[in-house]
Order: C-alpha cells, then structure tokens, then sequence
C-alpha cells in the first residue's frame, strides 16, 4: 500500500506541481512542551506523529499558527490517551514558547496535494485512531515532500482541534531537519502565568472545548 500511496502523491506533484505556501520572515508561530525542555527546536526523526517520517531518518519539528491552537492540539486528551482527561499537574508541568520564523520559508500546504492526489480533508486531520489506517497516509505524503528537495521547509495543515477558517492561525506546521535555520525563539510562558491571546486561562479554554480537566 506505501509503494501505491507514493505512487499517488508523487504524479499528483508531477502533474499539479507542489502547492507552496511562502511564509514571511519574522512571522510568529507557537510551541507548547514541558516546562523541564528549555529548547523549543526539537525535529524528533523517532516519532510515530502525524507527519512523522515514516523511515524514521528526517526529524520533523511541529509548530502553531496560533497560541490557541498550540495548547488545543497538545492538549486535546491527557497523556494516559484519547478520551481520557486532562491532569491538572500536566498543565502546571507545561510552557508556551513563542518563535519567529528565521527567514523565508516555503511549505506546502498538505490539504491541497492531498486533495490533488485524490484523498479529502478528512484523510490529513483524522486523529490517529480514526479509521483503519492511523497516520499511515499522511506519513508517507510527508516522506515523499521532505525528500522532494531542500528547498521545502516543510507541511502546512490545518487544525483539526481548533480550526480559525482562512487563517493561518488556524494550521500547524510540520518542518523539516536538515534545512538551513528555520526558526529562532522569542520567549517563553509558563501556563500557571499565562493568559491566552483569547483572554483566558489554558484552564478556561480546555473548558469553552469541553475539554475534561481533572
């Protein structure tokens, strides 16, 4: 099924070319992580993640379009899994970091070569349980992007947690290793300190998407 999935994806850019998304030099996205990892700028070649390098050679570094969607993505389940709730000690042990993009950078945006290699929205924003193939497809779409070439940073997709409809605040990005230096660190937030670009709390907000806290 790899072999036909690439298949797929590599004629949809043959014939469609690859769908890029320049993204301004300066431009503001966001990371949430433990509080005890000082480094924001972590590509994990290990991670059986979304976009994840289905090799296991390139690391992938994943970042938000927005605060608000940084802490809905990490924080859409508690750490035991999916359905369970989220533990009032896992929020304390977390951080936001703000980072700024280093230069130009040049993604491509994953929904529109998925749709050209015949999948829907559904298959790039699933969550990993849903459906009989995990992240099985969208792993391969990013093994054939990030060996397209050096000049792809990486994937622009949107949030299936909190979507912003037409904005990037609304997407997540998944960059690439091995590329010349893509982002650099603004500043850092302990969640017990931090009020949201919304005006709340990280606890307020879990709440409004009915997110359990315990």
């Amino acid at each position: 099924m790899t072999k036909s999935l690439q298949a797929e994806i590599r004629a949809a850019i043959s014939s469609h070319g690859l769908p890029l998304v320049d993204i301004a030099p300066g431009t503001l996205v966001w990371r949430v992580q433990e509080t005890r990892f000082s480094d924001p700028l972590f590509y994990n070649p290990q991670s059986d993640s979304r976009y994840g390098d289905p090799q296991r050679l390139i690391g992938v570094c994943y970042v938000a379009g927005s605060d608000l969607v940084a802490v809905a993505e990490t924080l859409q389940h508690g750490k035991a899994g999916a359905g369970e709730p989220v533990l009032a000690k896992e929020i304390e042990a977390r951080s936001l970091h703000q980072l700024e993009a280093a230069r130009a950078l040049r993604v491509v945006d994953a929904g529109v070569l998925a749709r050209n290699a015949g999948k829907r929205l559904r298959d790039i924003v699933g969550s990993k349980g849903q459906g009989s193939t995990g992240y099985a497809y969208t792993q391969v779409l990013s093994g054939v992007v990030m060996r397209h070439g050096l000049e792809v940073d990486g994937l622009l997709y949107p949030s299936q947690v909190y979507p912003i409809s037409a904005s990037f605040r609304g997407c997540n990005l998944a960059l690439f290793a091995g590329r010349a230096v893509q982002l650099e660190a603004v500043g850092k937030q302990v969640f017990g300190e931090l009020e949201l670009s919304s005006g709340e709390t990280v606890g307020e907000f879990l709440n409004r998407l009915r997110i359990p806290v315990e």
